[in-house]
C-alpha cells in the first residue's frame, strides 16, 4: 500500500507555510500481530510436572501449551510447533531444562536458561506411540528411559539428544517362553535401594479395553541386560510406588484395589486392599479405577502417608459411600475424589473437579534422604490445588496466580488502556481490602521459584469479563500476570423466574419483574427492572450452580432460560463513573460508582434506578418479519443525579 501524505513545514521566519510531500510506503512485513501474555489457567491439561530445587510447576495440556508457575508474578506460556497432545512432562532437576514427549512421538528438550525459552533438541519414535518415561534416580542422570504401547523401553542420552543402542524388548522382559503380550508401558520406575534394577509395569486394560484387564511388573537388571523377577498381576495395572526402604512396592489396580509386594515373595502379592470398605472377591467391579498412588514415609517418625486418587465406589451403588465416614455425596463420580491415608488415619478430598494428575512435593530431591512429604500439587480439569500435609486438617495454600478466571464460563470481554486514574486507584484501595472467604496454610508456598518482571508497559490496563452466572470481574492487566480487582454480581438484583410455558404458541406471555425472554413470540411488551440494595433477600440460592455451568458444553451458545444472567454486553463512561451491563436474558443494569461506595467495600456498589426498557420478541425462523420498531424508546426514569 503506497500513500502520499502532505506535511506543512514553516522555513526559517517566513510567514509562508509550504508543503512537501512524502511518500510511504507500507508493507505487509511491516505488521504483525504476536502473543504478548496469556491469561488464565491452562484449557484441557494432561500432565504436571516439579522441580523440587527451583520450586516451579509446568502444566502440559491436550493442545501443546506448557505453563510454567514459579512465585507471584513468575509464570511462562511454551507452545509447541504443532497443537499436539502433550503425554508426560519431566524436570531436568536445577539445570532449567524441561523435557515434554508428546503424542506425536516427538521429544522435545526445552531449555529454560534464556530469557525466552525454546525447543533446544528434538527426537522423534518413527514406528512407536510413547506411553511413558522416567528421569532414573540418580541426581542429574543423563539417561532418558522411554516406555512404548507397544511394550518397549529405549534409552536417549540427554546430552547428544540420541537414542542409545541400549533397549529392552518386551518379549525378553516377559520371558521368551510367554507368547502372550504384556500390553503397554503404564509405569517406570527404580527400586530406591538399588537404582541398577528397573521395574517395567505393563497392562492390557489400554491395548485391550474388551478384555479383561491384566498386569505384570518386571524387575529388570540394567547391568546385566536380563530379567530378574516378572510378578504377575490379576488386574490391570495404572501405577507402581516404591516403600522408601526398597523392601516393598505397591501397585495401584483398575478395579480400585492396591496390592504390596514383597521382593521375596513373587507369586502373589502380600496384602491387597479395597481402602474404602470391606467387600469379598466377587464384588470387584464395584469401585472406580485408582489412576495413581504414591506411598511416602514420614521423617523421622514410623508413619507413612498413602495418597492415592480415585478408588471411589460406582455411582451405580451409592448405598456403599454410606460406609465410609465422610460426607461424601454420592454424585460425583471417582475421579474427583483424592484420599490421604497417614497411619489409622484416612481423609478424602472431594474436588470441585475430576483429577487429572497429582504430584507429592517432598523437600529433597536426593534418593539418599528420607522423602518427607511436603505438600500435594492437585492438577483438576479447571484448577490447580496446592495441599499442605504438614498443618492439621490439611488446609490449601493461597494461590499466587490467576487461575480462576474462566470459574463462570466468560460470556464477555472488555480491554481498557489507561482508564481513568481516580477509578483504577479506587480499584487498588478495594483489592487490598479484600479478605480471604477460607483459611489458608500458613506454611511457605512449595511453588515460589523465578524472578518476576517488571510491567509490559508504562501505563495502566484494566480487562473486564462477564461471566455466565451474572458476574462482572475487574483485572489489572498491567503486568505478566492477571490480577484481581474485583467482583460484582448481577443476578443478586433480579429475582430469578422460569419463564412460563416456552413451548406455548401464543402471541403473548405474562411476565414478572426480570422474566426470560421468549425466543418463540413475538410481540411489543415493555418490562420494568426494577433494582434492589445487593445484599437485601439474597441467599445462596440466588447464584447459579457453578458446577453445572462448568459442565456446560461451552462449543454451543448458552441458553438463555438457564442462564439467563449471562453477560451480553458492558459498557463504561470514559470518566468510570458509570457502567451498564446487559445480559442474554433481558436484564439491564446501570452502575453508578461513588467513592463513599468504593470505600465500604460493599458488593453493591452505586446509585441504582428504575429502568423502563421495551422488549422486542423476534420469531426465528425462513419468514420472519424485520425487528418490531414500534415500541418506545428505552427511558431511563427517577435518576438520583449526582
Amino acid at each position: 500500500m503506497t500513500s502520499r501524505i502532505k506535511l506543512p513545514f514553516k522555513l526559517g521566519d517566513s510567514k509562508k507555510i509550504n508543503e512537501f510531500e512524502v511518500n510511504e510506503t507500507s508493507r505487509k512485513e511491516d505488521f504483525s500481530l504476536s502473543e504478548i501474555v496469556r491469561y488464565g489457567f491452562p484449557y484441557r491439561p494432561t500432565t504436571l510436572a516439579y522441580d523440587s530445587v527451583q520450586k516451579i510447576l509446568a502444566i502440559g495440556t491436550k493442545h501443546g501449551i506448557i505453563k510454567i508457575y514459579g512465585g507471584a508474578f513468575v509464570e511462562c506460556s511454551l507452545s509447541h510447533p504443532t497443537e499436539v497432545e502433550i503425554v508426560q512432562l519431566v524436570f531436568r532437576i536445577n539445570e532449567g531444562a524441561l523435557i515434554s514427549a508428546c503424542r506425536d512421538n516427538f521429544i522435545h528438550l526445552w531449555n529454560l536458561r534464556q530469557k525466552k525459552p525454546a525447543i533446544a533438541q528434538s527426537l522423534r519414535f518413527v514406528k512407536e506411540r510413547i506411553s511413558r518415561c522416567l528421569l532414573p534416580l540418580a541426581f542429574n542422570s543423563k539417561w532418558l528411559l522411554v516406555g512404548t504401547h507397544f511394550g518397549n523401553v529405549y534409552v536417549i542420552n540427554l546430552d547428544t539428544f540420541t537414542l542409545s543402542s541400549y533397549k529392552i524388548m518386551w518379549n525378553n522382559a516377559i520371558g521368551m517362553g510367554k507368547s502372550t503380550h504384556p500390553g503397554v508401558v503404564i509405569d517406570l520406575c527404580q527400586n530406591p535401594d538399588d537404582s541398577t534394577r528397573l521395574y517395567i509395569g505393563f497392562s492390557t486394560h489400554i491395548s485391550s479395553p474388551n478384555n479383561v484387564p491384566v498386569g505384570h511388573v518386571v524387575c529388570w537388571n540394567l547391568q546385566q541386560k536380563t530379567s530378574e523377577t516378572v510378578y504377575t498381576l490379576q488386574e490391570g495395572l495404572t501405577s507402581i510406588s516404591w516403600h522408601y526402604d526398597g523392601r516393598q512396592f505397591m501397585c495401584s489396580h483398575c478395579d480400585g484395589s492396591l496390592s504390596v509386594w514383597n521382593l521375596r515373595t513373587t507369586d502373589k502379592p502380600v496384602s491387597i486392599n479395597y481402602p474404602h470398605t470391606r467387600i469379598s472377591k466377587d464384588e470387584l467391579r464395584k469401585f472406580g479405577s485408582i489412576s495413581k498412588v504414591v506411598w511416602s514415609s514420614v521423617k523421622n517418625t514410623n508413619d507413612t502417608f498413602i495418597i492415592f486418587s480415585g478408588g471411589m465406589p460406582n455411582q451405580a451403588d451409592p448405598q456403599q459411600i454410606s460406609a465410609i465416614n465422610t460426607n461424601i455425596p454420592p454424585s460425583k463420580p471417582s475421579p474427583f475424589f483424592l484420599t490421604i491415608l497417614r497411619g489409622q488415619t484416612t481423609n478424602v478430598l472431594h474436588m470441585d473437579n475430576a483429577i487429572v494428575d497429582f504430584h507429592v512435593i517432598t523437600a529433597s530431591p536426593h534418593i539418599a534422604d528420607a522423602p518427607d512429604p511436603l505438600a500435594i500439587a492437585v492438577l483438576l480439569e479447571n484448577d490447580l490445588v496446592m495441599i499442605d500435609l504438614k498443618s492439621e486438617n490439611y488446609p490449601l495454600f493461597e494461590s499466587l496466580h490467576t487461575l480462576d478466571l474462566h470459574e463462570s464460563p466468560v460470556t464477555y470481554c472488555d480491554y481498557i488502556t489507561e482508564p481513568n486514574s481516580t477509578f483504577y486507584q479506587s480499584l487498588l484501595r478495594l483489592q487490598t481490602k479484600q479478605v480471604p472467604k477460607r483459611t489458608y496454610s500458613q506454611q511457605e508456598n512449595p511453588i515460589s521459584g523465578g524472578k518476576s518482571g517488571s510491567t509490559i508497559f508504562g501505563y495502566n490496563e484494566l480487562i473486564i469479563t462477564g461471566h455466565a452466572d451474572g458476574s462482572i470481574k475487574f483485572w489489572d492487566a498491567s503486568g505478566c500476570n492477571l490480577l484481581f480487582f474485583y467482583k460484582l454480581r448481577t443476578n443478586r438484583l433480579f429475582d430469578r423466574t422460569q419463564a412460563a410455558n416456552l413451548s406455548s404458541s401464543s402471541s403473548s406471555a405474562t411476565t414478572t419483574t426480570a422474566s426470560s425472554v421468549s425466543n418463540k413470540k413475538e410481540s411489543n411488551t415493555n418490562y420494568k427492572l426494577e433494582s434492589r440494595p445487593a445484599r437485601a433477600n439474597s441467599n445462596a440460592g440466588d447464584e447459579i450452580n457453578q458446577s453445572q455451568i462448568n459442565s456446560t458444553n461451552l462449543s454451543n451458545e448458552l441458553n438463555v432460560y438457564e442462564f439467563p444472567f449471562a453477560i451480553y454486553s458492558i459498557k463504561m463512561c470514559c470518566d468510570g463513573k458509570y457502567l451498564i451491563a446487559a445480559a442474554r436474558g433481558g436484564h439491564v443494569t446501570l452502575f453508578k460508582f461513588t467513592g463513599s461506595e468504593l470505600d465500604k467495600a460493599d458488593e453493591g456498589l452505586g446509585d441504582f434506578s428504575l429502568l423502563e426498557i421495551p422488549i422486542f420478541h423476534q420469531n426465528i425462523s425462513n419468514d420472519h418479519n424485520e425487528a418490531n420498531t414500534g415500541g418506545n424508546l428505552s427511558t431511563i426514569s427517577d435518576f438520583q443525579s449526582s
